[in-house]
């Protein structure tokens, strides 16, 4: 019914698109977006995929310790902060089991990573150009199949949107510099071999 009722609103978006306010149009891509991603994240009660388990892993070991070490597990994993710090961040803030985070809020940070894209396009295409750009990201298989398990590079790859997003705006005053500066720092930290594409 879930993907029944994205592809009604595809549908909807590409026939109404100029009647529709960017803003209305960046809320169903995101909305469509998340449908995908909990399609694959809400499966069953435990932790479900092949990268998350890990990631859920490295978690799990700084949330036992009360503090993240880089030592307790000497892999590529336990680097990344988007595993380690920030799903405990909000486990304590939201006062949520670190299996909500995995499962739901990470997956929501991913998919505002759909409207920031939308929004970037728009400022070069139409409106069925930025519609058609964002389509062909969600309908990746990579997207489909496999994004809701890969946490960090959602993360990684959320700074890396708002990054180009603030690098393209013609204004370029010192606090669009400050925060494209934390939001390259952000995709630093998130996840490694986004950083290397990053700089690259």
């Amino acid at each position: 019914i879930a993907i029944c009722y994205a592809a009604g609103l595809i549908v909807y978006a590409f026939l109404r698109r100029q009647q529709l306010s960017d803003g209305l149009i960046a809320w169903l891509i995101f909305s469509i977006g998340l449908t995908i991603l909990l399609m694959t994240s809400l499966r069953g009660w435990d932790i479900v995929g092949h990268d998350i388990e890990r990631e859920f892993r490295v978690y799990t070991l700084a949330h036992d310790a009360g503090r993240w070490n880089i030592g307790a597990d000497r892999n590529p994993y336990n680097a990344c902060l988007s595993i380690t710090i920030l799903p405990e961040m909000f486990a304590r803030l939201l006062n949520v089991p670190g299996i909500i985070v995995f499962k739901v809020i990470l997956q929501v940070i991913f998919a505002v990573c759909l409207p920031v894209l939308y929004v970037f396009l728009r400022q070069y295409v139409s409106k069925l150009g930025a519609l058609v750009g964002s389509m062909l990201f969600i309908c990746y298989p990579t997207f489909i199949n496999d994004s809701a398990m890969l946490t960090r590079q959602s993360v990684a790859y959320l700074f890396f949107a708002l990054a180009l997003l603030i690098m393209t705006n013609k204004r370029q005053k010192w606090p669009h510099k400050l925060l494209f500066l934390l939001c390259c720092l952000g995709a630093v930290l998130s996840h490694y071999s986004t950083a290397y594409m990053f700089v690259g």
